[in-house]
């Protein structure tokens, strides 16, 4: 798998950081160019690596209790 290699070495394929930008769009005469927004096209692998890498962040986020969340009051109310 041409993956492994990227997670072992830590650099990502130069292809997967590419990015086709299509227009898309949006409202009004479709001539003006400025009724048009730019839409990113990445790469499945790229955007496979991105997810992989979300999700392994978040567990060790998750198990390591590197963020601690405080509740929180509503109204500015502080807490008793």
């Amino acid at each position: 798998m041409t993956s492994i290699p990227s997670w072992e070495s830590g650099e990502v394929q130069a292809d997967w950081k590419l990015a086709n930008l299509e227009p898309s769009f949006k409202k009004g005469t479709k001539e003006d160019p400025g009724n048009n927004r730019p839409v990113s096209l990445t790469s499945m692998p790229g955007k496979i690596m991105k997810l992989v890498l979300l999700g392994v962040t978040q567990k060790h986020v998750r198990d390591s209790a590197v963020l601690v969340i405080a509740n929180t009051c509503s109204g500015g109310e502080s807490p008793a």
